[in-house]
């Protein structure tokens, strides 16, 4: 899954010096084509990943430490989708060439960001996949008790 920093390309970690203080070249072109490649690719499909396979289990936990955790990461992916809309367009535009984006804006948006992204993926790696490990061991050795199905032919269908 991806994670804080080391799961965004190496550029989107430069991104908040580059290209907003070196200008719009060809390395700043590929760049931020790198970096709006990654999130506007991988981002939302590993929320929407972990919202139906990740999230559901945990949400049905009694503990409530662990359920408030879950939801504020949900929360979380709404506000990540909000920071990236406002950043790609820019993003897109220096990839293209264009310079018309606000360098001090860009910077700060960035900033702003990779800091909630940094904060998520700690609690990911931190609280939500182990316990979401764990419950899928537990369930495995629980199946692995339970003697398997046995159809015959001739007992007629339920459905």
């Amino acid at each position: 899954m991806p994670p804080a920093d080391r799961g965004a390309p190496r550029p989107a970690r430069r991104a908040v010096r580059s290209p907003a203080d070196e200008g719009v070249d060809g390395h700043a072109q590929q760049e931020a084509r790198q970096i709006e490649s990654f999130f506007s690719e991988n981002s939302q499909a590993h929320h929407q990943e972990e919202e139906a396979k990740v999230f559901p289990a945990l949400l049905a936990s009694s503990d409530e430490a662990l359920v408030a955790t879950v939801r504020m990461l949900q929360q979380d992916h709404g506000w990540i989708e909000e920071d990236w809309l406002a950043i790609a367009p820019q993003l897109r535009a220096i990839a293209a060439g264009y310079s018309w984006y606000d360098p001090d804006e860009l910077r700060h948006g960035i900033e702003v960001f990779l800091e909630l992204c940094r904060e998520h993926i700690q609690l990911e790696e931190s609280i939500i996949y182990p316990e979401a490990k764990a419950m899928a061991a537990k369930l495995a050795r629980r199946r692995a008790t339970l003697p398997p199905l046995k159809f015959t032919a001739a007992e007629p269908s339920s459905s």
